[in-house]
């Protein structure tokens, strides 16, 4: 049912298309004003087969706006069978209304029209209109934004006699001249959407006109001046005219221009004009262009190029020396520069440089004077410590113009320089200022240069000069005063016409870091690779996880240490240089802080140190306990009682007491150490009294109460300087014979020593009892090792 349905509608559609009677969207493919509104309409033959169509209902049209449904309160039914949709304010350049209807669930397009905005023309302004003498009259405007339409322009002219229009797509439009009434302009703008008609502009005819560019300029130089001619316009014979010649000129670089006006009067006559020369010898362009009345300035005529001319006497040298620090030699780099005779003029060969040493009147190389050709300006010299007179002059064959000289003064003997000298910055322009000194100055010299550029110079009887510089670019400026009898010593300072960022930090270096302290040092920014002074250096650290944190110090500074750390924390540290236009970062680097400090070494040293010296003392303790022999103290002794008296009277007495039998003493004692390899007798506890009276130089006891002990029998001849030999001595005793030397009775010998008791008395055995061995106790073993021996004295009478 549905496809048969569909068949008819489309046939139907088609039939009406056959019979011409159009079912469609209008108006079709419409061009509208921008922000205008407008109605589009589905529309068809009343009798049409299109609204015939059993499903075809008005109130089943739909419409879109670039495929999006429009709101259906736009929607309206004229005359009950037409549908239509409203569209406010449209404002898109390009939109596609389609007409849609529901044919048993299907949407089917009835037809589609496309809608374009545009703006209107745009008011007319600016009108004016220029006259050529016998040619045209021509007229311009400013016709604003385009509209992307097609826009005519309609010129009205409007006078006493003609009144007239002319048409055009764009400015200007021309008309037929006409100079004796005047004029009434307007001009009407256009296009699909919209007309604009300008403002009505009313012009003397006599002021519109232009006259063309003077024909055959010619320019002669003269001595100081150049003589400039020309012809008189065309058709201006009867009319006072003014010209202006324009004469341009390249000074340093720069082109000066100046105009000269010249009025020429109402007869036939030649264009004349007289210009003083501001430049000799340099290249002048001229050009000349006229004016009616009070008419519109003439175009100017083609440039005609001439070189002035020069006299050679009116030559003015500019001449000036840098001084550059001597080397280990002392030999000094001199740059001479002068301002001439430009080099594209012929008036002269060439310069002649002469250098004289004022010490000594000779020349400091093979030849006092050097020729040099006009394209020079700047000569290198290498001059010694002296003081040096140079001269310069222009020559001409053989002949000279314009001498000048300077002098060069001694190493360290240079007038004072300038005290306060200041730059400042502003607009790509650098100003340096100073303060007159104390001394008269006749002039001062300003030279400058950035980097390794041409050194350039200027005279000065001002205290400021100014110059253009280019931005971010560093310049050395140097100020030099000149007095009257002297040259004083150069200012130098450095300066930036604009400052930008400083150059990147070449190196940044982590040093000492500790467990919570680390230094970082840079090395400063080069000024070389600087576009702006440093004015501050800020590091900035922060741990992996925390805060960051900065410090800031003056750009003489290249250090910083951190303090407060966290141990064994890795730190990421940076460096900013900052400059008055910027400022630059240099990459980061990461350090570590370490987990145990100096403090906590030297704690752990110290202590093993400690634990090292105890351990050592202990064990130097249990040594000597076993490996070193104590030494008795005599008041303890079992073979000798101490006498209590001397005990008590002198607790420091010797350890050892070694008594002889003796009554007095007769000489003083001196025991020696003696080293032998006898074995010493045991202590015998049954010997008698014979045997101690039987040994020579033995010991007697008076009484038992008494203390005395003397010493009878000289000393032995070994304690009184006689060298004896120990061991010789020894096996004499043990064999039972008396020695050598103690063979008479009045010489002792060292006998056995004997010790007192209460009651008894008992002396050591000259020989060995055998039988009694194990009943004596031994005094001293030697057990391989070397025996002490050990004696104590105290005399008394």
């Amino acid at each position: 049912m549905s496809a048969a349905v569909l068949f008819g509608f489309f046939l139907a559609l088609a039939v009406c298309t056959g019979q011409h009677e159009k079912c469609d969207v209008f108006p079709k493919d419409p061009v509208i004003r921008m922000g205008s509104d407008i109605e589009i309409m589905f529309r068809g033959s009343h009798h049409s087969l299109c609204t015939n169509v059993t499903s075809y209902s008005p109130s089943k049209i739909t419409w879109t706006l670039n495929n999006k449904k429009i709101d259906e309160k736009f929607y309206a039914v004229i005359n009950s069978t037409i549908p239509a949709v409203s569209i406010r304010n449209f404002i898109l350049q390009t939109g596609r209304v389609m007409c849609h209807m529901d044919v048993d669930g299907k949407d089917i397009i009835l037809g589609a029209t496309t809608i374009k905005a545009f703006f209107p023309p745009v008011k007319p302004t600016n009108i004016s209109c220029v006259t050529i003498l016998e040619e045209s009259f021509t007229c311009y405007w400013n016709s604003g934004h385009k509209t992307q339409l097609p826009t005519n322009y309609t010129v009205f002219r409007e006078g006493k006699i003609v009144k007239d229009t002319c048409t055009s797509e764009s400015s200007p439009c021309i008309f037929p001249s006409d100079l004796w009434s005047n004029q009434k302009i307007s001009v009407r703008a256009e296009n699909a959407v919209g007309v604009a008609h300008s403002d009505i502009v009313e012009l003397n005819s006599v002021e519109t006109v232009k006259l063309r560019p003077p024909e055959h300029v010619h320019v002669t130089p003269y001595l100081n001046r150049l003589i400039v001619k020309w012809e008189r316009p065309m058709d201006t014979e009867y009319f006072n005219v003014t010209c202006e010649v324009l004469y341009r000129y390249q000074r340093q670089g720069t082109w000066i221009e100046l105009v000269e006006s010249i009025k020429m009067g109402d007869v036939n006559e030649e264009g004349v004009a007289d210009i003083k020369v501001e430049q000799l010898c340099a290249r002048y362009n001229v050009s000349v262009r006229c004016r009616f009345q009070e008419a519109l300035w003439g175009d100017w005529s083609q440039s005609t190029p001439v070189f002035s001319s020069l006299d050679v006497n009116d030559i003015k040298f500019h001449f000036w020396r840098k001084i550059f620090t001597p080397d280990e030699k002392g030999q000094r780099r001199v740059l001479l520069m002068w301002k001439g005779v430009p080099s594209s003029c012929t008036v002269i060969d060439g310069y002649r440089i002469t250098i004289m040493n004022l010490k000594n009147n000779s020349c400091p190389m093979k030849s006092c004077t050097m020729l040099l050709k006009t394209s020079s300006s700047r000569l290198n010299v290498t001059l010694g410590t002296e003081e040096y007179k140079i001269t310069i002059a222009a020559y001409k064959n053989i002949s000279t113009f314009s001498e000048d000289s300077i002098t060069v003064p001694a190493a360290g003997e240079d007038c004072p320089s300038l005290k306060e000298v200041n730059t400042v910055a502003n607009d790509n322009q650098i100003t340096v200022n100073w303060t007159a000194p104390s001394r008269p100055a006749v002039r001062y010299v300003i030279d400058w240069s950035a980097g390794n550029d041409y050194i350039r110079w200027h005279f000065s009887e001002t205290t400021q000069f100014a110059l253009k510089g280019e931005p971010q670019k560093l310049y050395r400026i140097a100020v030099t005063p000149l007095y009257e009898n002297c040259t004083g010593q150069e200012t130098m300072l450095l300066a930036y016409s604009k400052e930008g960022a400083p150059g990147d930090i070449p190196l940044v270096e982590v040093s000492d870091v500790r467990e919570s302290s680390a230094c970082i040092s840079w090395i400063p920014v080069p000024q070389d690779k600087c576009c702006g002074f440093v004015r501050n250096y800020t590091v900035f650290y922060a741990p992996d996880k925390g805060t960051a944190m900065d410090v800031t110090v003056n750009s003489s500074v290249h250090e910083v240490c951190l303090d407060r750390l966290q141990y064994s924390t890795v730190y990421t540290v940076s460096v900013m240089a900052r400059s008055n236009g910027g400022q630059s970062l240099n990459n980061s680097t990461t350090f570590r802080t370490s987990s145990n400090g100096r403090s906590f070494s030297r704690v752990l040293i110290g202590g093993l140190g400690l634990i090292l010296f105890v351990v050592i003392g202990t064990l130097c303790f249990f040594m000597v306990n076993k490996y070193v022999m104590k030494v008795p103290s005599p008041q303890f002794s079992t073979l000798v009682p101490w006498p209590e008296q001397l005990y008590q009277k002198d607790k420091n007495v010797s350890k050892l007491l070694i008594p002889e039998c003796s009554e007095n003493i007769s000489h003083s004692l001196v025991i020696f150490p003696i080293s032998f390899d006898l074995d010493i007798d045991g202590i015998s506890s049954t010997s008698g009294e014979d045997d101690c009276a039987k040994l020579p130089g033995s010991l007697t006891k008076q009484s038992d109460s008494s203390t005395e002990l003397r010493i009878t029998t000289p000393p032995p001849a070994d304690l009184l300087g006689v060298h004896r030999s120990p061991i010789a001595t020894a096996e004499r005793v043990n064999a039972g014979e008396v020695p050598h030397d103690q063979g008479s009775g009045d010489q002792t010998s060292i006998g056995p020593c004997c010790k007192s008791f209460v009651g008894k008395k008992e002396c050591l055995s000259k020989e060995r009892s055998p039988e009694k061995d194990g009943e004596r106790q031994p005094f001293l073993q030697s057990q391989g090792n070397v025996p002490q021996a050990y004696v104590t004295m105290d005399l008394f009478d």
